[in-house]
């Protein structure tokens, strides 16, 4: 890829600028000719090359950027790197500026099925570093510029995210190091489980000493310890022997109810048991019983189960355990 100059300026401001100057140069007679095409591969329909690009605007109302072509269409992008989606950005960019033609969420990095649901609920169209490469790649070699842009979302971005796609889907166990990887797994279990549990809520962050770790709640009961909700959610994380998957019960509680709680443990391993007796192709390990607020109800390490037998299993132990839970 050579000295790319993207590799020093990674911000999503940079990306901002990117945009801004990449539609100030398709008004050109150089670019203009790939203008309807462009728009088109980013999912931006109904205008010609022959559209007026008529106003070009960065941080307006603090949203990234703001295009207002011929009959006062407006297009407003919502531009990220490896952030995400935070507080209702999307909602209030929209109140804001609520005429707009189109609603652009675009992104660099991978793109997870809650950011996904969240955009399109929002009316913001998902764009993807795929479907900018594709939008890019006519006019690619027209300049240093657009060259270096198409050549730094294919090495950083794209490139990477295959990579990471191959080992997860071929076991390889290191590879849950990686934020992305976690989150590609367990962003296909939330689509899985869309409408099948009560629950679903997706996080993920990082440890005090850096690794990173993902969750996904699939049911809740609120006031179950005094005012305290208990969460079940599969989490991604690290240990001693590697990495895993387990299900975890979680209470933010008093020492005043850890008898109840572990009470109400061995009553979840329990129906965990009695479901998992019918799942044989895939190996548990042992749980431990430390810790007051999260609890291990079961435990999967990515070294001894194959992904194409783990990810269905957790699908059918999921839904089967949220229905034996809401009738405990």
């Amino acid at each position: 890829m050579g000295n790319n100059i993207f590799n020093y300026a990674p911000k999503e401001l940079v990306m901002d600028a990117f945009f801004a100057w990449l539609f100030e140069e398709l008004k050109t007679d150089n670019l203009s000719k790939y203008k309807a095409d462009f728009l088109d591969n980013l999912n931006i329909k109904g205008f010609s090359n022959s559209s007026v690009i008529r106003k070009i605007e960065k941080q307006k109302f603090n949203t990234d950027l703001l295009i207002t072509m011929d009959n006062d269409k407006k297009i407003l992008f919502e531009n990220k790197t490896t952030s995400t989606i935070h507080s209702n950005q999307l909602k209030v960019y929209k109140e804001k500026i609520p005429d707009c033609y189109k609603y652009i969420y675009m992104k660099l990095s991978f793109i997870d099925y809650k950011e996904r649901l969240e955009a399109g609920d929002n009316g913001y169209t998902v764009v993807g570093a795929e479907d900018i490469q594709k939008a890019l790649f006519p006019f690619k070699n027209c300049c240093q510029i657009v060259e270096q842009y198409y050549d730094y979302i294919e090495e950083n971005y794209i490139h990477k995210f295959k990579q990471i796609k191959y080992k997860v889907k071929n076991s390889d166990p290191k590879i849950y190091s990686k934020i992305d990887a976690q989150r590609f797994f367990l962003s296909l279990l939330h689509e899985k489980l869309e409408e099948k549990v009560e629950e679903l809520k997706f996080n993920y962050k990082a440890n005090k000493g850096g690794n990173p770790w993902t969750q996904l709640t699939i049911i809740q009961k609120p006031k179950m310890y005094g005012e305290k909700k208990e969460s079940i959610f599969w989490r991604i994380d690290k240990n001693k022997k590697g990495y895993y998957i387990r299900l975890t019960q979680y209470a933010k509680i008093s020492k005043e109810y850890k008898k109840d709680k572990m009470k109400r443990l061995k009553k979840l391993r329990k129906i965990m048991n009695n479901i998992f007796e019918s799942e044989t192709n895939i190996k548990k390990g042992e749980v431990g019983d430390r810790g007051l607020y999260a609890s291990e109800i079961t435990i999967f390490y990515f070294f001894e189960n194959k992904y194409e037998d783990l990810l269905p299993t957790l699908e059918n132990i999921s839904i089967k355990f949220c229905k034996e839970y809401s009738e405990l």
